[in-house]
């Protein structure tokens, strides 16, 4: 039954990395920043996603071999008669969040079958790449790419100095971004010890961002804290199940993770 589900479980993650190494669209092919703000949430909703796979997988992704096959042409694979991919849409992006929340469910029902190939830190470094050309701030921009040339290089990077941090929202962003690059993968260092002193976690903050929930949920799986972490985030998750639908799946893997 498990070599079944690590077979399906692969198919899940080979059609995940197979949207994900479609082009990205350009400024150009952005035309507002309503749709600029849109590509941002969804882009974060698989980010997270694959977040949390990685820690239910003890890390195995983050610190496997680099998958070369993902930078190949993926023609032969698609169907294609050698014509350059075509530009992913926002419908890929929800797609591929649908398949990765698949393969968390699965997971958390039979942990053998996670064990599968995926190029991870290619598609991350992807990622942020986009995050860094979609965002607005000029400091968040700068850790974006300071995170996708660590994926790249598998070298940490310093994340920006920073001195001070304006307002409540940015200060729950950035708790968010040290919770994912610096404590769960690794990926840059502290420059300074502002942000160590600064980021207090807030718990208001649990119920203005299904990301930071799935972060918690990664955090708790990550440091060996799932049976006392989980519970306590699963009360949480689930005053957000009307506000964020989207979160659902995730809340029930979540659920059956403990069993």
């Amino acid at each position: 039954m498990s070599s079944e589900l690590k077979k399906k479980n692969q198919k899940i993650m080979d059609d995940v990395a197979f949207i994900l190494a479609r082009p990205y669209p350009k400024g150009s092919e952005i035309f507002s920043r309503t749709e600029s703000k849109l590509w941002f949430i969804a882009v974060e909703q698989i980010e997270s996603r694959l977040l949390l796979a990685n820690a239910m997988l003890d890390g195995r992704w983050m610190s496997g071999p680099k998958q070369i096959s993902f930078n190949r042409d993926y023609s032969v694979n698609s169907g294609d008669t050698g014509k350059p991919r075509s530009v992913m849409k926002t419908s890929d992006v929800e797609k591929v969040r649908i398949l990765v929340e698949q393969f968390i469910s699965n997971v958390s029902s039979s942990p053998a079958g996670g064990d599968v190939l995926f190029p991870f830190r290619e598609v991350m470094e992807k990622l942020t790449r986009f995050k860094a050309h979609l965002s607005e701030d000029p400091l968040l921009r700068t850790l974006f790419h300071k995170v996708s040339d660590s994926f790249r290089d598998k070298t940490p990077s310093k994340m920006p100095i920073i001195k001070g941090i304006s307002n409540k929202q940015n200060l729950r962003l950035w708790y968010k971004y040290h919770g994912y690059y610096r404590v769960l993968i690794k990926v840059v260092e502290l420059e300074n010890d502002y942000l160590s002193e600064s980021l207090k976690f807030n718990q208001d903050w649990i119920y203005e961002s299904e990301d930071l929930v799935i972060m918690l949920f990664a955090y708790s799986i990550f440091s060996g804290q799932a049976s006392t972490g989980v519970p306590k985030i699963l009360t949480h998750s689930e005053k957000l199940l009307i506000d964020y639908p989207s979160i659902k799946t995730i809340h029930n893997a979540m659920k059956a993770f403990l069993v």
